[in-house]
């Protein structure tokens, strides 16, 4: 039932649809009003355009995630019909902990995933295209940054995407600019990169002060390195001063 088949609730539709393209779904949606309006046949489209297989602005309709939601036998997808006239309290209780159990089909595609033998192997040193493609959409979307003529790149954490990029912006010689007190990771992807290590004093409250940092620029600086919430002191540096640097 996608909603391209429910006539008379465009509006709704239209909220719900803004909902989805933004990422923002609550936690829930309670659909009031008279008897045969499509209240329940919004809600089984809501579920469809969530867990449909393919990508559009409306679900299919036809894939079997889609056919399983209509079926009600979708692991992820519960219907509570009142037991009489109301919903019984141990009918709660009951979904209660069912909707605290894991997503089955986050456990099918985990299977699924590391069934085909090629997972097994060394990936694109860039990050999997689909994971690539899932946090550009995140980004785009929820955090509204434009990514035209940008690429994404996946590392396995922190470290490794610090030290590609001292890589990518430094020659051995160069110089560094880091923060007292530094992470140790810094450094070594500093020095691994055969570049100097510059280290520079915070003030007494571990932040930074913006004229010891351009005393300790030279020819060969190509980064000042800043981390905030800072790791170890936990310090969180002040706007005004990271904009000054």
């Amino acid at each position: 039932m996608p909603f391209r088949d429910i006539y008379g609730q465009e509006h709704a539709i239209d909220l719900l649809n803004e909902a989805i393209h933004r990422d923002r779904m609550p936690h829930a949606w309670l659909f009031t009003g008279q008897s045969n309006i499509g209240k329940f046949k919004t809600a089984v489209a809501v579920a469809q355009k969530l867990n449909c297989r393919k990508s559009g602005e409306d679900a299919c309709g036809k894939c079997d995630f889609c056919l399983q939601i209509t079926a009600q036998s979708f692991p992820d997808y519960q219907v509570l019909i009142p037991d009489g006239k109301l919903i019984k309290i141990d009918q709660i209780r009951n979904s209660l902990n069912w909707l605290h159990l894991h997503p089955d089909q986050a456990k099918k595609r985990l299977q699924e995933f590391w069934s085909d033998g090629a997972h097994h192997q060394y990936g694109p040193i860039l990050g999997v295209p689909p994971l690539k493609a899932c946090i550009r959409q995140k980004l785009e979307k929820e955090n509204q940054i434009d990514l035209s003529d940008r690429s994404i790149v996946v590392t396995a954490g922190s470290n490794m995407g610090f030290l590609n990029l001292v890589l990518a912006i430094t020659d051995p010689g160069d110089e560094v600019i880091l923060l007292l007190p530094y992470f140790f990771n810094q450094e070594m992807a500093v020095r691994i990169a055969g570049c100097v290590p510059v280290l520079v004093d915070t003030d007494s409250d571990y932040q930074p002060v913006p004229n010891r940092l351009e005393r300790a620029i030279t020819a060969r600086t190509r980064a000042i390195v800043t981390v905030s919430p800072n790791n170890p002191t936990g310090v969180v540096y002040a706007e005004s001063v990271l904009r000054e640097i």
